[in-house]
């Protein structure tokens, strides 16, 4: 999948000035005085309705401020509005091919398909697309929001690098370096050996934040601001994400302060999503993979025959995407990837590092049962609901006893 990462490490300049078709919205950007008024302001859980803020703005012209190329299935824009001076993502898709090698014209591709259609909430936790428009010879122009305070995975190597003082009165847990030998986890995913794990408020905010985008995509759940999920569409169609990861993962800074100082979590990419019900075959990132696909990836490389027998079987279901959530949150935790198909009691954070929130203990258990290697006996999205209305609560807890984390352990706060 293309990765939109690139965009945060490129100076902002205009590069062209493009004509583009109209209807695309504004994008969401993002112990003093100041920590205590955000001690006492309250925090809330986003809404659908946070995302209708969003203004349109028909018949537009759009600079191009920065490009990025990355895969093989599309080139990727920052473009400005003119008129509002507001950041969108254009995306736009290659050409499609039929199995005669002909251009595939007038297709909406999958990556726009279940978004503008299934998946059209608006849900805060997951990418807002407004727009699609059939291109030039076959292509595809995607337009979405644009989040300004980039992808998990840049955000966990900049964690990695900050010391102590930087996150202020929040505890912080030097790394384990000796606990990281014992328990035989993967080298961190950096390089190099971090200083301090990830603060805890960070990692239950995540976790919470991606049980929300998974109860939406797989059982159409909304949250309100009391923690009690309702129903979205009547009928609602479960959706396999496919490609779960730090990667596709976006920080967005929310218009108003209901987070105190957190950035809202965005799951992005449904290039590889697929409606439950109809998928077939494989797809996703190796590493963060669920051992029944990376089974038929082993079959595709050592057994070519029986693996064009089930290819199109259907491997994947919704409970693939709940490993691949315990693989991000391993990582969030850990710095490292934890190996596929070992056994989930293997999968554990540091003592010290449980010790700075009770809320670690059970998101630590919550993330085993993800690992668990048969599909059948992972948790859904739905069953998670309440672990997710208590890792809220501790989180809320947390920014009321040490105010908000400071802005300077983001690595893009605005």
């Amino acid at each position: 999948m293309t990765s939109l990462s690139g965009f945060w490490d490129q100076e902002i300049s205009t590069l062209s000035t493009t004509r583009f078709p109209s209807t695309i919205p504004q994008s969401s950007a993002g112990h003093t005085q100041q920590q205590e008024q955000q001690r006492s302001r309250p925090i809330r859980n986003a809404q659908p309705q946070d995302l209708q803020r969003i203004e349109y703005c028909p018949e537009d012209t759009y600079q191009t401020v920065a490009s990025f190329i990355g895969g093989a299935k599309a080139q990727t824009n920052l473009i400005r509005a003119t008129k509002t001076n507001k950041l969108f993502v254009c995306k736009h898709l290659y050409a499609t091919y039929t199995t005669q090698g002909c251009i595939s014209h007038g297709q909406t591709p999958r990556e726009a398909k279940l978004p503008l259609g299934i998946l059209a909430g608006p849900h805060p936790n997951i990418v807002v697309l407004f727009a699609g428009r059939n291109s030039i010879q076959g292509r595809y122009r995607l337009y979405m929001e644009y989040c300004s305070g980039g992808d998990l995975n840049r955000q966990i190597h900049y964690f990695a690098h900050l010391d102590q003082s930087a996150f202020g009165a929040f505890p912080v847990v030097r790394y384990d370096q000796e606990w990281r030998v014992r328990n035989l986890v993967t080298t961190p995913r950096m390089g190099t050996v971090p200083d301090f794990h990830v603060p805890a408020v960070v990692l239950l905010h995540v976790a919470a934040e991606l049980i929300d985008a998974l109860a939406f995509i797989q059982h159409g759940l909304h949250p309100n601001d009391s923690g009690v999920y309702k129903g979205g569409k009547e009928g609602h169609v479960p959706v396999i994400h496919g490609d779960i990861k730090p990667e596709n993962i976006l920080l967005r800074w929310p218009q108003d302060e209901c987070y105190a100082g957190l950035p809202q979590i965005v799951l992005a990419d449904f290039g590889a999503a697929k409606v439950a019900s109809k998928t077939r075959g494989i797809c996703g990132t190796k590493v963060y993979n669920s051992p029944e696909v990376l089974r038929m990836a082993h079959l595709r490389e050592h057994d070519l025959p029986q693996f064009e027998r089930l290819r199109y079987m259907p491997v994947m279901t919704t409970t693939s995407d709940i490993y691949q959530l315990g693989h991000v949150l391993h990582v969030l935790a850990t710095y490292a990837l934890f190996p596929v198909g070992e056994q989930p009691g293997r999968a554990k954070f540091p003592a010290a590092y449980n010790a700075t929130s009770c809320g670690l203990w059970v998101l630590e258990e919550l993330m085993q049962s993800c690992f668990q290697v048969e599909a059948k006996k992972r948790p859904t999205a739905a069953k998670m609901r309440s672990k997710g209305v208590g890792f809220r609560a501790q989180v809320k807890h947390m920014l009321s006893e040490n105010g908000s984390l400071p802005r300077g352990v983001w690595k893009n706060s605005n």
